[in-house]
């Protein structure tokens, strides 16, 4: 009996939309346009690279039936590709423009978004023809042509992701990579996905970390590269928080040789001001110069250091003056090159 009432009246229901095709296709258009929000596209440029406008410019990743730039969209132009802005494009929806090499505007062209933004990171840059070659957001003009602008550089407001990170680096020790990273605040931070590649285009997943969800603190994360690519290639990080959305921070390069070469890191980071610890391997000939400049390229002290016949080492730096905090760039010069290191005093 119970059977017969509920398929009498599952016949009913579908009567009903029979009879009433126009609602049923009102929830079908809903359902679809649903998807199609939460639908996420991002779309990189070969590095054969092309025109803005050109299918054959691009590949594609969660939007198979998009070929070319489009509303809600992520784009990325990694470091081996020139992309040429061919069009006066319309007013893009929720775009993110990522460059890590050129995106090059022709004579007069535009590329026009709202609640946007374009990032351009070291090593990249934005080139065009004329003065009438224009980024526009929401109606403002940010950026004119017949200027170059390198990297770093941020345009528009975005919505960017719930993570302030203010340090990101990697560098070689030993045979291995080590990638270190701080963030100042989280707000519902998942994880962090580490990526190397080789060219810009195709990424390899190294690991991942867990966040903190929540913190207003400084909070310092790092990952080894066991198995990293010999010579020069690149690491990102992948922000992903806890309802999915992500985003990447720029790309940083490292060289690993087949030898063994001259390493070091510079800790705890962040540090106190106090006092910079080195632990060195593979220490060179001589004696090692270490510079300390702010962020505006002053130097605040520097100190030299002798080897002592040690290959490996480990030892201290006092400024003179106990360190401000902020970012600091650490230079450790040797008699063959000179290397890099941020240290962040909090």
């Amino acid at each position: 009996m119970y059977y017969l009432r509920t398929r009498n009246r599952t016949i009913a229901f579908i009567f009903f939309l029979f009879m009433n095709k126009r609602l049923l296709l009102f929830f079908s258009a809903v359902l679809l346009f649903s998807v199609q929000l939460r639908a996420v596209c991002t779309m990189t440029a070969k590095c054969t690279g092309g025109n803005w406008s050109s299918a054959g410019t691009w590949t594609t990743s969660g939007c198979a039936a998009l070929t070319t730039p489009t509303d809600n969209c992520i784009i990325i132009i990694p470091v081996c590709a020139t992309v040429t802005m061919d069009i006066n494009s319309p007013e893009y929806s929720n775009m993110e423009v990522y460059v890590y090499g050129t995106l090059d505007f022709g004579n007069g062209q535009k590329l026009n978004m709202c609640n946007g933004y374009i990032k351009v990171f070291t090593g990249g840059m934005l080139t065009g023809g004329t003065p009438g070659s224009k980024i526009n957001i929401c109606g403002v003009t940010v950026w004119n042509g017949g200027i170059t602008t390198n990297g770093i550089v941020t345009y528009g407001g975005g919505t960017t992701l719930p993570i302030e990170l203010i340090y990101f680096d990697t560098h070689a020790c030993g045979k291995s990579v080590c990638a270190e990273w701080t963030t100042a605040s989280e707000l519902n931070n998942d994880f962090f996905t580490l990526e190397k590649t080789r060219n810009g285009v195709e990424f390899e997943t190294v690991g991942i970390v867990r966040g903190a969800g929540n913190s207003t603190a400084l909070l310092s994360y790092s990952l080894e590269d066991a198995d990293p690519y010999e010579g020069q290639s690149y690491y990102r990080l992948m922000q992903t928080d806890v309802n999915g959305d992500y985003s990447y921070s720029a790309l940083s390069a490292v060289d690993v040789s087949a030898e063994a070469e001259f390493d070091f890191i510079v800790y705890p980071n962040p540090g106190n001001g106090d006092e910079i610890l080195f632990n060195v391997n593979n220490f060179p000939e001589g004696s090692l110069q270490i510079v300390v400049r702010d962020l505006t390229g002053k130097e605040v002290f520097s100190q030299q250091v002798e080897a002592d016949g040690k290959k490996e080492a480990v030892f201290s730096v006092f400024p003179p003056n106990r360190l401000s905090p902020g970012m600091y760039m650490i230079t450790v010069i040797s008699a063959q090159k000179s290397y890099y290191r941020k240290l962040l005093v909090s």
